[in-house]
């Protein structure tokens, strides 16, 4: 077969555009994997003071740690609990709207022995917060 520069360029991008839906693919099939969690953390804010969820865990014999963004109130955040984990430890931080989050406020933790979907609500001020269980039973 004779070379051709039209030919040799079409094949060029073919391959350069399966390469790149094989890419896409990859990043799906993650993603699907990420939304089929074992478990989950809802934390709903009705609070006065802006909240993130701090999640560790040991997978593989070694600690992982997610973090949701900060939310204030009316907003909620949810993190996604990974099948084969456990130790899973879970924090939820309150700071003020412009200040910067610290471990040392928290308005509660738990311990969850192994993936679980679990909803909360938080409420109140830094100076007097409470949390609710609002898991649907």
């Amino acid at each position: 077969m004779e070379w051709h520069p039209l030919l040799n360029s079409y094949l060029i991008i073919k391959k350069e555009a399966l390469e790149s839906n094989e890419k896409v693919a990859a990043v799906l099939n993650h993603e699907d994997a990420y939304s089929q969690a074992a478990g989950s953390v809802t934390v709903k804010n009705e609070a006065s003071y802006n909240s993130k969820i701090v999640m560790n865990y040991m997978r593989s014999g070694l600690m992982e740690t997610q973090n949701s963004a900060e939310f204030g109130s009316g907003a909620s955040q949810k993190l996604q609990i990974p099948d084969a984990v456990s130790n899973i430890y879970v924090k939820v931080l309150k700071f003020l709207p412009g200040s910067a989050p610290s471990e040392k406020y928290y308005v509660f933790n738990l311990d969850l022995p192994m993936p679980v979907h679990r909803s909360y609500v938080v409420r109140g001020t830094m100076e007097n917060s409470t949390y609710e269980d609002i898991t649907p039973v």
